[in-house]
């Protein structure tokens, strides 16, 4: 059974592995694999107060982690990232599963409307996994993101709690 775990030292050694690894920066686009950097990323989400992050915990396995981030009550919203760190559990089901668990969290708990996302437009298989859980393609940014010298297209997705249109 998938369940969402507080952040903890542990996850944050399993944080900066998952996105050193060459596969994960490639999937999420990571604009960096400088290592210093990227712990320089985890403690900077460290210090804010508008951040939560969860581990993904299979059993009493780490298998990845989710990142609300922005979270602004003013206007009821939190953009969400998600990345399963466990390279042999992908296409197994667990991203849906988590962003199940994140949308319970965030509409029940938090008592939020809205969740937003992006996806590099690459990623065809997100795309299709976010419409599937109820998310809205809400708009294109534009070579907006730069990823190996090249600028590439963000999709912008948004989810709106029960009963929103």
């Amino acid at each position: 059974m998938l369940t969402l775990e507080k952040f903890n030292k542990d996850l944050y050694y399993k944080i900066i592995t998952w996105n050193l690894d060459s596969d994960i920066q490639n999937k999420l686009g990571q604009p960096t694999d400088d290592p210093q950097e990227i712990v320089r990323t985890v403690q900077d989400w460290l210090g804010r107060k508008d951040i939560i992050i969860f581990g993904l915990k299979l059993k009493d396995e780490l298998i990845g982690y989710a990142l609300l981030i922005n979270l602004d009550f003013a206007n009821k919203q939190v953009c969400y990232h998600l990345v399963i760190g466990k390279k042999s559990l992908w296409n197994k089901g667990y991203g849906i599963k988590a962003t199940d668990l994140i949308k319970d969290f965030v509409f029940k708990k938090l008592e939020l409307h809205r969740i937003h996302t992006y996806t590099i437009g690459w990623n065809n298989k997100i795309n299709k996994i976010l419409i599937g859980l109820g998310f809205k393609a809400e708009g294109v940014l534009r070579d907006s993101f730069l990823h190996k010298g090249k600028f590439k297209n963000v999709v912008v997705y948004g989810l709106l709690e029960q009963g929103g249109s």
